[in-house]
């Protein structure tokens, strides 16, 4: 049975339409997690296009594992944990040819037109402060950040995709949290001195 309006149903729903062959439910999945696992890709690579690679590449790893997928975790737990190992694959890819993965913007967000040109400056300035922020992390907290902030994906489900305990992933979003914030405050005093 085909549903006429994916955007209502579930990822749950949307994997039984795509295993009984409605291809375009597959389409609608990546909509759904396009913007997501490129930015979970960004947090362990730090380099937007090849996130964008690695998240393509997970998407087709998907296509061809989700005929088999038994459905005993949600599909978004699955599918960041393709785009976590994809990820660590091209890390260990770029050590061993020494290349170095620079550190560039977390959040792609633009200002809104509808605001007046100082707040959209004030704006992007607290963006480029929060981007560099959260790009000093070490490695193991900006993706835990990353992943609960900006992908609002639950405690549990970071601890599934990294493979690691939830109390790790708390205690590492944690000293995040508190490192972020200390940084954030710290430049907000040095911007208001004379």
């Amino acid at each position: 049975m085909t549903f006429g309006n994916f955007e209502t149903l579930s990822d749950e729903d949307l994997v039984l339409e795509f295993q009984r062959g409605d291809e375009s439910a597959f389409d609608h999945l990546v909509r759904r997690y396009q913007e997501k696992s490129t930015g979970l890709a960004f947090s362990m690579l730090r380099n937007w296009e090849t996130a964008k690679e690695v998240s393509q590449s997970a998407f087709v790893k998907a296509y061809f594992g989700l005929k088999n997928f038994k459905r005993e975790s949600k599909f978004g737990t699955w599918f960041y944990r393709i785009v976590a190992n994809q990820s660590r694959d091209e890390i260990r890819k770029r050590m061993r040819s020494k290349a170095e993965i620079p550190v560039e913007a977390i959040l792609m967000t633009q200002p809104s037109s509808e605001l007046s040109p100082r707040s959209a400056l004030e704006l992007e300035e607290e963006r480029l402060r929060l981007e560099k922020s959260v790009a000093d992390l070490p490695q193991n907290e900006q993706r835990v950040f990353v992943m609960r902030y900006f992908n609002e994906m639950p405690l549990q489900e970071i601890s599934d995709v990294l493979g690691v305990a939830l109390g790790t992933v708390k205690s590492s979003l944690f000293h995040a949290t508190q490192k972020v914030r200390h940084a954030l405050a710290l430049k907000e005093v040095s911007r208001n001195e004379p």
